[in-house]
């Protein structure tokens, strides 16, 4: 198996995830209100973005070639002055491919390690897997921290 890290890439090809403009790295964000435990992340990094309504969209891009993937990111609950419900759709090699929906609890705990989305009994060919934060009807979050493949 090999991992792509949302900051240092694929563990064989160095390929990069391809962020839309409105990420965020998320261990050099002291703004950012969602601060997970730099620690318990893979790789001691996240990216992460929220969208609304008003937002452009935001997507993340990865290339991989194998025949399963699985997504991973940190999932926050509670947190104060931040919107932290995460509703993220996934493309597949251009067709929709499901969907993650986590509506936080009142705890104030972040969860690590959360399989966004997975798929398996790929064809052994390239594949490009897009996620995208939906701000529909309320923002939306979303930390990507790594994937396998």
């Amino acid at each position: 198996n090999r991992t792509i890290d949302d900051y240092y890439g694929d563990s064989a090809t160095r390929a990069l995830p391809v962020y839309s403009d409105g990420w965020n790295y998320g261990p050099a964000c002291p703004g950012c209100f969602v601060q997970p435990d730099v620690k318990m992340t893979f790789d001691q990094s996240w990216h992460d973005t929220t969208v609304s309504v008003y937002s452009a969209p935001e997507n993340i891009s990865l290339s991989f070639t194998g025949t399963a993937v699985w997504v991973y990111g940190v999932v926050p609950n509670y947190v104060r002055a931040a919107n932290t419900l995460v509703n993220v759709t996934f493309e597949l090699d251009g067709a929709p491919a499901g969907a993650y929906t986590h509506v936080p609890s009142t705890a104030a705990d972040y969860m690590y390690n959360v399989t966004l989305y997975r798929a398996t009994a790929l064809a052994n060919t390239p594949h490009t897997l897009v996620m995208t934060p939906q701000g529909t009807a309320q923002a939306s979050y979303l930390a990507f921290d790594w994937a396998q493949y």
